[in-house]
């Protein structure tokens, strides 16, 4: 396969965000795809790629950027907005309207992904694909668990979306390479919640349940390595993890949330 691989952008990502920023050092493929940065100081760097359009980066995953989504809903109109805050403050950067209908609050589930939202109207396990920028539907999903049950949470970690179904108890592992589930794991007596996100860097999911607990479990096995308490009662409404904390919504109800280490 000849493939023409030349002028694109290399650069090294002082702040880690995935951006080529102007004080950024950067270079450009040759045809062949080869590049070099040379007479730099000793340390360490973190090297990145500026896509083009029609490419997507495999491996190794590009950096996440450190966005945070929430979700919220409407039931008297039947709708959801999906707005985009800020980390530090919590302040409104962008929003927009999910697709399709609410059917009852809660029930949904939103997580990011290298390039992409990936949102669900969980009681009619329609799963969307939206672009980060305008919400535009990218591609959608009708998915079909091995048995029913209503999906209240996402999770992207690693190429790989998670699934909680709270009413069982259960995380199912869905592949958006072939659009299939590929694995599920059923936690006895742990009242999970609607809460579930990813921790790239500590290769772990992290789920909250009624009773204040916030799980830490390994993608590969379902395993529970480690748990812990908070004392703020139920987490089930949403948790994102960013720059190392944990960020999770008390209820579906509450517009309370909490930073966990």
């Amino acid at each position: 396969l000849d493939l023409d691989v030349g002028d694109f952008v290399i650069f090294l990502d002082g702040d880690q965000d995935g951006i080529c920023d102007p004080e950024d050092v950067s270079t450009l493929t040759g045809a062949d795809g080869t590049y070099s940065i040379v007479d730099l100081a000793p340390g360490n760097y973190v090297v990145a790629e500026a896509i083009q359009p029609g490419w997507t980066q495999t491996f190794p995953e590009p950096l996440p950027q450190e966005r945070l989504f929430a979700l919220w809903t409407d039931d008297l109109n039947e709708v959801a907005t999906i707005v985009e805050l800020s980390p530090s403050d919590g302040s409104v950067v962008n929003e927009f309207f999910a697709p399709g209908r609410v059917m009852r609050s809660g029930v949904q589930g939103l997580a990011v992904g290298p390039d992409r939202l990936y949102y669900i109207e969980g009681d009619s396990l329609v799963l969307y694909e939206l672009g980060l920028a305008t919400g535009a539907v990218i591609e959608s999903h009708v998915l079909a668990p091995s048995q029913s049950g209503s999906v209240s949470g996402l999770a992207y970690l690693d190429g790989m979306l998670y699934l909680v179904q709270h009413e069982l108890d259960r995380i199912l592992a869905w592949d958006p390479n072939t659009a299939t589930i590929v694995n599920e794991w059923t936690f006895a007596a742990v009242d999970l919640g609607g809460s579930l996100t990813g921790a790239g860097d500590q290769e772990l999911l992290f789920c909250g349940n009624g009773l204040g607990e916030i799980f830490a479990i390994a993608p590969s096995t379902g395993a529970i390595e480690r748990s812990f308490s908070t004392d703020h009662g139920q987490l089930k409404g949403g948790m994102a993890y960013v720059a190392g904390e944990l960020l999770v919504g008390a209820h579906a109800t509450s517009v309370t949330a909490y930073r966990i280490d």
